[in-house]
């Protein structure tokens, strides 16, 4: 079986093309488990014919899209020749993604991508009943925060803190990822703010914990700050490993930035053995 591995800005994944004899849950867990496996925060397949996107967390659970994922499999897809075309559409649970690449260069790749409208009915971030407002507080310890959930491309929850860096030594994250009042979880956005067109963003994602970069997340905590006027129609999202763009244009939104490739290889088809 070959697999290729990419990272987009310190997010890694894993990714293959879909064949029907492979149980991919069981691939993904194995597979992203660092010690016995190659390590990754996810596991991508690529269906053809169309393009279709297909996303598993490092614990075997699917989710519907994922920004730095979709950046890296852009990459597998122009790398591979897949696709000729520098624009394209790449089908995922979460619609389809329009993308664009802007750099096709190898060593600087960079993609700009159309990924929708952000939705804040309850039913599309799966809330309970109990969060029925944007946004709403929360207490934890001797601390009340201000949550603001949505779906943008997955569940998010953004929460503006003084420093987002800090919030990776808390269990806060872990705490609101699981809150029963999300049925589903929620993925976490810490922010703080460097100055009117720049903030600094660390996600704890379900199913993984804190990673070094969230696409859609930067997307979800950008809609967050044009819907409070707190920025424009574009801003710097800055991650731990670089930059992320994210811009509005009618009322969609757009995510430019870099994928890399990390190598190639093949794996024997029994992962029982791996």
């Amino acid at each position: 079986m070959k697999i290729s591995k990419y990272h987009g800005l310190g997010n890694d994944f894993i990714i293959t093309k879909y064949d029907p004899k492979y149980d991919f849950k069981s691939l993904a867990i194995k597979l992203c488990e660092s010690h016995v496996g190659i390590g990754a925060d996810g596991f991508i397949v690529l269906k053809e014919n169309p393009l279709e996107m297909v996303f598993y967390n490092m614990d075997g659970s699917l989710a519907p899209m994922c920004g730095n994922g979709i950046r890296c499999l852009a990459h597998y897809i122009i790398r591979n020749g897949i696709s000729s075309s520098d624009e394209f559409d790449v089908k995922t649970q979460a619609g389809v993604m329009k993308v664009k690449v802007i750099s096709n260069n190898d060593k600087d790749f960079r993609v700009k991508i159309n990924m929708g409208s952000p939705l804040f009915d309850n039913e599309s971030f799966k809330a309970s009943s109990n969060l029925s407002y944007f946004p709403m507080n929360v207490s934890y310890g001797n601390e009340e925060y201000q949550i603001y959930s949505l779906f943008m491309g997955t569940i998010h929850t953004v929460v503006f803190v003084d420093d987002a860096i800090k919030m990776c030594d808390t269990s806060l994250g872990e705490y609101l990822c699981n809150s029963p009042l999300f049925l589903e979880k929620t993925n976490v956005n810490f922010v703080s703010k460097i100055d009117d067109n720049n903030y600094i963003i660390r996600t704890y994602e379900r199913g993984v914990g804190f990673t070094y970069a969230c696409g859609t997340g930067a997307c979800a905590a950008f809609v967050v700050l044009n819907k409070l006027n707190m920025v424009g129609d574009n801003c710097n999202m800055h991650l731990k490993y670089g930059i992320l763009k994210i811009s509005k244009e009618n009322e969609e939104i757009y995510m430019t930035g870099p994928s890399c490739h990390v190598f190639d290889t093949e794996i024997e088809d029994d992962i029982n053995e791996f």
